[in-house]
């Protein structure tokens, strides 16, 4: 093709054809440098920011169905009749000694009973637990995480002979659930209540 300027644009036979982006230069050091900005860009950014003003105006809410609230909180009961239990800590005292702070929550009220545990063992929980029944009573339900010492207490109170204890006390036994291990949310109407306490 006979070029009417007087260049041939077409490339020689053996000749090394290079392509390189828009926005890249060359510099008198040899090297390509990318430019900081290109035309096709500053061409572009009206539109850009017409685009970005509209889709502002013209976005809709977002509406999500909530979510059905829990039964336990709603049931029509005493105080610390369902329970959510935690054991937030450990806590230093200044005797260098670590407690522990059993966290009796109320499904209904959300009002908390706090006792200080000496240790992780189901025996230390089971007298924390006795301290609050002789406090609160007897709480129909308890909620609480898939923590060892829970597990030792659920099973120490099982044990018990609670045919028994009813018929002498004329009192019902409680009713341990465990939330799924690793699901902290389950327990949130109680976990929430740590971090007051803390």
């Amino acid at each position: 093709m006979p070029s009417t300027s007087g260049y041939n644009l077409r490339p020689r036979r053996g000749a090394k054809v290079e392509s390189r982006p828009a926005n890249q230069k060359r510099t008198q050091q040899g090297g390509p440098v990318r430019s900081s900005g290109s035309r096709e860009k500053k061409q572009y950014r009206p539109y850009a920011e017409y685009q970005r003003r509209c889709q502002r105006f013209k976005v809709k809410a977002i509406s999500s169905e909530p979510a059905s609230l829990p039964l336990v909180g709603l049931a029509d009961c005493v105080a610390f009749d369902i329970v959510g239990i935690d054991l937030p800590g450990p806590l230093f005292l200044k005797s260098r000694e670590k407690v522990w702070i059993a966290l009796f929550t109320c499904a209904n009220f959300h009002d908390i009973h706090l006792e200080l545990v000496n240790s992780l063992t189901a025996e230390s929980f089971l007298l924390s637990v006795r301290r609050f029944i002789a406090r609160r009573g007897r709480p129909r339900t308890t909620y609480n995480d898939n923590g060892t010492n829970f597990r030792g207490a659920s099973n120490d109170l099982s044990k018990l002979d609670w045919d028994k204890i009813m018929r002498e006390t004329m009192t019902n036994k409680i009713l341990w659930k465990f939330i799924p291990p690793s699901a902290a949310w389950w327990g949130g109407w109680w976990e929430r209540l740590v971090r007051i306490v803390k």
